[in-house]
């Protein structure tokens, strides 16, 4: 009787540490695919209709903007 409550101790101790490790890696793993929301700078730029957010439109015009951008970069630098 005694082993066998040891032994259910353990594996219910041994059940909460791994329930716990495996929330805790879901958190993680759940704040890091969170986009980053936007600059005030690119909300600026970029929010036309002036609604502090970013629609769809607004977001595909930023990201093809700074594309743009990277992309001038990169021939500006192999130029060289």
């Amino acid at each position: 009787m005694k082993n066998t409550l040891a032994h259910s101790l353990r594996c219910v101790l041994a059940l909460l540490v791994i329930g716990f490790a495996v929330s805790s890696a879901s958190a993680e793993e759940s704040e890091k695919k969170k986009p980053k929301p936007p600059s005030a700078a690119d909300l600026e730029k970029y929010d036309a209709n002036k609604d502090g957010t970013l629609d769809k439109e607004e977001k595909a015009a930023m990201s093809a903007a700074k594309k743009a951008a990277a992309d001038k970069k990169k021939a500006a630098e192999a130029a060289k």
